[in-house]
């Protein structure tokens, strides 16, 4: 492996040593991105599959969505940010070609459902 990067373009020949908490750092950077990846290949696959079938758009911008039913998120960007919310599905609205993340925040104790859009939204940590 060392000699592959050291065979990279614009790369110092001098040989930087690492930290062992570098080192774990790196390793969870690559098993989430593994992981990642693997999520990503998956989904592709099922979209395809689905496609192939001539299944409905929702079913396939179901599949496409990369959360679970009932798996907590975090709004990140919009009026409800910072708050969690409960993932229900992926909804698209008549004229809109984008697809909408449908949630239910709690907000003074009573649930309440709102659309957010895909990228405002992350798992919750």
């Amino acid at each position: 492996m060392l000699s592959d990067i050291m065979d990279i373009r614009h790369l110092s020949r001098t040989i930087k040593f690492l930290l062992p908490s570098d080192v774990r750092s790196w390793q969870r950077f690559q098993a989430e991105s593994d992981a990642r990846l693997a999520d990503a290949k998956r989904i592709i696959a099922e979209r395809d599959r689905l496609s192939a079938a001539n299944a409905s758009r929702q079913e396939i911008i179901n599949v496409i969505a990369q959360y679970k039913v009932g798996e907590p998120l975090e709004i990140a960007d919009g009026p409800f940010a910072g708050m969690l919310a409960t993932f229900g599905q992926m909804v698209v609205k008549p004229g809109n070609s984008f697809p909408m993340v449908q949630a239910t925040v709690q907000i003074f104790g009573r649930d309440n459902d709102i659309a957010v859009d895909p990228l405002s939204v992350r798992r919750a940590v």
